[in-house]
């Protein structure tokens, strides 16, 4: 058994990947090994990864494509190491990487898994200074936070943990299990919120990575991969609000009735998570509402209760349809007026007295 067990996914990065092995294997600390899964290259990955004379190193070539995580997954089930480091096939990790995270998650027992910050580099290995950085380029510096923080910060923000950065303990992912390979675009993302509802993580300042910029990069701007990032953000919100536990959902995001905290009904946890769903100003605020009212009505089904009141249901509905026909409204009373319009005279009146008597946070418009 060794103490670190690297895997190192590859597909078609034959210009880049020998860089990425002898970045691991000239590591200052030497008790790893590598486990380089090939899905199925088509240049001459193989070839370079066979060249390689290393012990520690260990070549797996899948017979056919499989996808990234499910390579990645594949590498992870052969690894011996107490711990487990991603390395992707294009990236490049500074020597002393493995060390300095050691160093600290051995002092923090809490912790399940570590993360740092990055360089960039360009297709030769440059490193990007000024206006060469892309616009994301501070992504990865993050302060450190409660796992109840970081709860709502991936879920309200998005990703923001550098993949080929992180150091985790193999418990987690005898724990939490394995990637899901349904994911192109965001499997890591729908990792590390499972990681943050179970353990704490780690963010070092060290820029211990040096992240490759490319044209062939899988998170690369464009129309598809951007398609593709929503709806895969759509799936995970949509599961994570599903299955979430009352005490993350709660230490990570509030309660709007604590009269609730106490009500171990299923249906009164709904109606918590509705309410925070219905009134969130996040960056995905148009998605959480419509996971709001999706779920409002689909648990009012299944209890056999109203998660809501009709009225409420109405009002949440119309102000779907008004912030999805409207974007650019931003004041309250334009917002007003528009929804008296749609709902018509004496439904509002109807809602704004219900108001007073309901959570006003659900009746955000009125």
């Amino acid at each position: 058994m060794v103490c670190v067990s690297v895997v190192m996914p590859s597909y078609n990065h034959a210009r880049f990947i020998a860089q990425a092995i002898k970045s691991v294997l000239h590591q200052s600390m030497g008790d790893i090994e590598l486990i380089v899964v090939d899905d199925q290259s088509q240049d001459n990955s193989n070839a370079i990864i066979a060249s390689i004379d290393d012990p520690r190193l260990r070549h797996i070539r899948l017979s056919k494509n499989v996808g990234a995580c499910a390579a990645m997954n594949i590498a992870i089930s052969h690894c011996t190491g107490e711990y487990i480091a991603i390395c992707n096939s294009d990236d490049i990790w500074e020597r002393h990487k493995l060390e300095r995270q050691l160093a600290v998650i051995k002092t923090m027992p809490e912790v399940g898994a570590i993360f740092s910050d990055v360089s960039w580099i360009n297709d030769n290995g440059k490193e990007l200074k000024g206006a060469a950085l892309p616009h994301f380029s501070t992504v990865f510096a993050q302060p450190n936070r409660s796992r109840y923080g970081w709860i709502r910060h991936l879920i309200e923000t998005g990703n923001c943990l550098c993949h080929p950065s992180a150091l985790i303990r193999r418990t987690v992912f005898e724990t939490l299990g394995a990637y899901n390979n349904m994911l192109r675009q965001l499997p890591d993302l729908d990792m590390w919120l499972r990681v943050v509802q179970a353990y704490e993580i780690h963010v070092m300042r060290d820029r211990l990575v040096r992240f490759r910029i490319h044209a062939n990069n899988t998170s690369q701007p464009n129309d598809i991969n951007t398609l593709r990032t929503w709806r895969e953000h759509t799936l995970i919100a949509n599961s994570f609000f599903d299955e979430v536990s009352q005490d993350n959902f709660y230490h990570a995001m509030g309660i709007a009735d604590f009269v609730s905290f106490h009500d171990e009904h299923p249906a009164t946890f709904t109606r918590e998570k509705v309410a925070y769903l219905t009134r969130s100003s996040c960056t995905f605020r148009k998605l959480f509402l419509k996971i709001g009212i999706d779920m409002a009505y689909r648990c009012s089904l299944k209890y056999k209760a109203p998660i809501l009141s009709a009225l409420e249901f109405h009002a949440l509905t119309a102000s779907q349809a008004l912030i999805e026909a409207q974007p650019l409204i931003t004041t309250r009373p334009l917002g007003r007026r528009l929804l008296r319009h749609i709902i018509g005279p004496v439904m509002y009146e109807r809602l704004r007295a219900l108001r007073l008597h309901a959570n006003k946070n659900l009746l955000p418009l009125l």
